[in-house]
């Protein structure tokens, strides 16, 4: 995975991370909608297969809610 992919998955983790501290619903949505499109350019891209689960990762802990007890 290039170092450009990894700064941009970073910086939606840490984006995921202060919309869940202030529960910003409307950047959750949005922050969604863009995981969502960059797994899907990263499926279409040949020999992109560890972007892609680094991508699926990052979105099924964004659709996964934190159980508090």
């Amino acid at each position: 995975m290039s170092t450009e992919h990894m700064l941009e998955r970073q910086r939606c983790e840490k984006v995921w991370l202060q919309a869940t501290q202030t529960r910003d619903r409307q950047a959750l949505r949005n922050l969604r909608l863009y995981i969502i499109d960059a797994t899907r350019r990263a499926r279409r891209e040949p020999g992109a297969r560890e972007q892609w689960q680094a991508w699926m990762l990052l979105r099924c802990a964004l659709l996964l809610p934190k159980r508090r007890f």
